[in-house]
């Protein structure tokens, strides 16, 4: 992909509700600013370098191969082939909705 390329990634319509106990915090009015900041998440991380997003995928998946492994029953378990792309799928969306931090390692 060459510096010119952008990819066009899908943005939730609504911003997630923020379970929060902050007084300046207000999910409805904090709306349009929560989306504007996704917007412009989402420019500076397409504008990353190759090597640092290279960079960044490799410590994920590392993190991921680790919890993997650590919460696997057995050994037959950890390297079932047929289930690895359903188990890190379930990983991702725990750790993006953080689901609980306190279990994510």
């Amino acid at each position: 992909m060459n510096s010119q390329s952008k990819v066009t990634l899908p943005l939730p319509s609504i911003a997630f509700k923020a379970k929060t106990s902050k007084s300046w915090h207000d999910s409805e009015s904090d709306f349009h600013l929560r989306k504007g900041m996704i917007y412009i998440m989402m420019e500076l991380l397409q504008s990353i370098k190759e090597e640092q997003l290279a960079r960044a995928k490799f410590k994920l998946v590392k993190h991921i191969e680790l919890n993997l492994y650590i919460i696997a029953s057995s050994m037959e378990e950890y390297a079932d082939m047929s289930t690895l792309r359903q188990r890190m799928v379930k990983k991702v969306k725990k750790m993006a909705l953080f689901d609980n931090p306190k279990k994510s390692i």
